[in-house]
């Protein structure tokens, strides 16, 4: 409290010239392009790159420039007497001015359980963009909503809407008694169909959660991009398990703040193609 209550004195009453030149410059600022696509969501949003190209001329012309400073600490958790490592991921913000003049905002912070570099570095510029976005008041336009799906239940929500549209359409599917892992810990996965993607399995991993959870790791390439998506529930581990490395199979993905889970396999699709 008493931080916040600092940081709030030192913007307002050392830093005159740098407020002035920030409000001249957040009324100047353009919203960003949508020009990025998200091929699993069928959507379009502005990325980190198009954040920073609208607002660098504009601060540039009032004396302004802006720092963002990561920070990654990592902790043990005791879950249920099993050792559970996670990150916490913060990114500040601050606005300096020609003047020796700066603006410093709170930070924004989110925990990852998944502590690959390339999972910590999505989220790291997922809080940059975010940040940018805020302080100088923009919107992507069409906005994407992609700050949606980080939300545990309005997903699952959406998932159990599907599900029983899902289950209709398509009787020749495994039967719903199967057994699946839904828990707090992990989101309840949908099988939609615009998240489909044919994909070749460049490598496979398997490993088990500090809990015990058993899970699989691929790195896929599609159309010569690649990503790290992950088979996480009882369902779709048992259908990764088999496929090996160089085979193709059509897959269904979920994206969720900046993560990939792998929610079904289909190999014969492809052998049909």
């Amino acid at each position: 409290m008493e931080e916040k209550q600092s940081r709030k004195e030192a913007n307002t009453e050392a830093n005159t010239e740098a407020l002035k030149a920030y409000v001249l410059a957040v009324n100047e600022m353009e919203n960003p392009e949508n020009v990025a696509e998200n091929l699993y969501h069928q959507n379009r949003y502005a990325p980190l790159s198009e954040v920073i190209e609208k607002i660098k001329p504009v601060l540039k012309k009032h004396g302004l420039a802006f720092m963002q400073v990561p920070y990654i600490q990592y902790e043990t958790l005791d879950d249920n007497g099993k050792a559970r490592q996670v990150a916490d991921i913060s990114v500040t913000t601050k606005i300096v001015h020609v003047s020796g003049e700066m603006l410093e905002f709170p930070p924004m912070v989110m925990r990852s359980g998944n502590l690959n570099p390339q999972s910590i570095g999505s989220i790291i510029t997922y809080c940059r963009r975010y940040s940018l976005a805020s302080i100088f008041g923009l919107a992507g336009k069409e906005e994407d909503d992609d700050g949606n799906i980080a939300f545990e239940e309005r997903e699952s929500q959406h998932n159990q809407q599907y599900n029983q549209q899902f289950q209709s359409q398509k009787p020749e599917s495994k039967p719903s008694s199967q057994p699946t892992l839904q828990t707090k810990q992990q989101p309840n996965y949908s099988t939609n169909e615009s998240n489909k993607v044919r994909a070749k399995v460049v490598s496979k991993k398997e490993g088990t959660s500090g809990k015990g959870t058993p899970y699989i790791e691929l790195v896929l390439e599609s159309s010569g991009k690649q990503i790290t998506a992950i088979a996480k529930d009882e369902r779709a581990y048992k259908q990764v398990l088999p496929l090996n490395e160089g085979e193709e199979a059509t897959f269904g993905i979920l994206s969720m703040q900046g993560f990939y889970f792998i929610t079904t396999v289909d190999v014969e699709a492809n052998a049909n193609e």
